[in-house]
């Protein structure tokens, strides 16, 4: 699909979101449809005898462009107000981290914004103290199958997670090149735009070895990776790529760095290349690092009960740093899985789980 028809679907798909609550909306409903038609019936039954015109033309030919008028002044006003308040909240930077065209942007609406369109009160969340009081809870603690194949690899049944990675994503990212036979263009001239993306990765890939030389954590996927199937052909210099691009480690500052290598690699082999890469923004997530405390008890307990376990990262998101987020301690304990995680294959040992269950056990019976 062109750039043109991707904008018209992502704007049409949240105008529609959009139009489909202002009959639930009473506020919205009569401000739409109700305001202009009192403002018609004022301004030619009420005002318009006042109101001169030039002879043999009639009131109502300049009234009712009037209130069209008016009524998208009205509309734009609003709307300015919203979008001045968006950009000042940073919104319209989240909005870019998603899989949506730019112009989609000017259509889309707020979880707030959703909130009172249903008749519920965001500000009852936004205003009020968070439900559970981080004063009142001594910590939490989570037992979750790895979705990795550290610890079936190692032969170890549980582990003792030491933090949750963070991520900067590239959601929606793209290679523009130019389309051309694929047999009279000269490889020296093409502007290949699946060349110069494997290109980006190739960078990408050697960026890993590099920090992974160096003792630092970081892993990165690149999840989607396709030409548009209603253009492309066997024989035809691809013109456009489609990707994303998933970067994870425990260590701000890894994520950072990438952060920065990705535009300036990209931006290195676009010229050589003669391509145009279009990244978009990052969508980015901050690492999180558990409770030391509670993790010591938990490689104590370890000891106590005679399992052998090692210090795992995670490389998911997790419940617990969304505790650890409200100031509450948290820890997780890993369970050995074959297969890795979200698929059909996936198999956790239910011995292993009695295992987990009972270091969960040991530490909660502590207090």
């Amino acid at each position: 699909m062109t750039t043109v028809g991707l904008a018209l679907e992502d704007s049409w798909t949240e105008a529609s979101r959009h139009l489909r609550i202002v009959p639930r909306n009473i506020e919205l409903l009569l401000f739409s449809t109700i305001q202009p038609i009192i403002f018609v019936l004022t301004f030619r039954y009420v005002f318009g005898g006042a109101v001169s015109t030039p002879e043999g033309i009639e009131y109502v030919d300049f009234l009712m462009p009037g209130i069209i008028v008016q009524s998208i002044a009205f509309g734009g006003f609003v709307t300015a107000l919203g979008l001045a308040d968006d950009l000042k909240k940073g919104l319209m930077d989240r909005f870019r981290s998603l899989p949506m065209t730019r112009s989609a942007l000017l259509t889309g609406r707020t979880l707030g914004e959703q909130m009172r369109a249903c008749g519920l009160d965001p500000e009852a969340v936004r205003g009020k103290p968070p439900y559970i009081d981080a004063r009142r809870v001594k910590g939490y603690l989570e037992l979750h199958i790895e979705q990795g194949p550290v610890l079936e690899h190692r032969a170890i049944p549980v582990g003792v997670v030491t933090s949750i990675r963070g991520n900067s994503r590239l959601r929606n990212a793209r290679c523009l090149g130019a389309y051309n036979h694929g047999g009279a263009t000269p490889q020296e001239m093409r502007q290949d735009a699946v060349v110069a993306t494997a290109d980006l990765i190739q960078a990408l890939d050697a960026k890993w070895r590099e920090v992974d030389a160096a003792g630092r954590d970081l892993v990165f996927t690149i999840g989607k990776l396709y030409t548009d199937a209603k253009v492309h052909s066997l024989s035809k210099v691809p013109g456009e790529v489609s990707f994303s691009v998933d970067v994870r480690s425990g260590d701000p500052d890894v994520l950072a760095e990438l952060r920065a290598f990705l535009p300036r690699k990209a931006e290195e082999i676009g010229a050589r290349r003669n391509v145009r890469f279009e990244l978009g923004q990052f969508a980015v997530t901050d690492p999180t690092v558990l409770d030391a405390s509670l993790r010591r008890d938990l490689h104590a307990g370890c000891e106590a009960l005679g399992l052998p376990t090692i210090d795992i990262a995670s490389g998911g998101g997790h419940d617990a740093q969304d505790f650890v987020t409200a100031g509450i301690p948290a820890a997780m304990i890993f369970i050995r899985n074959d297969h890795g995680s979200h698929v059909k294959e996936e198999a956790m040992r239910l011995e292993d789980f009695e295992l987990g269950t009972r270091l969960l056990a040991w530490r909660l019976a502590r207090d």
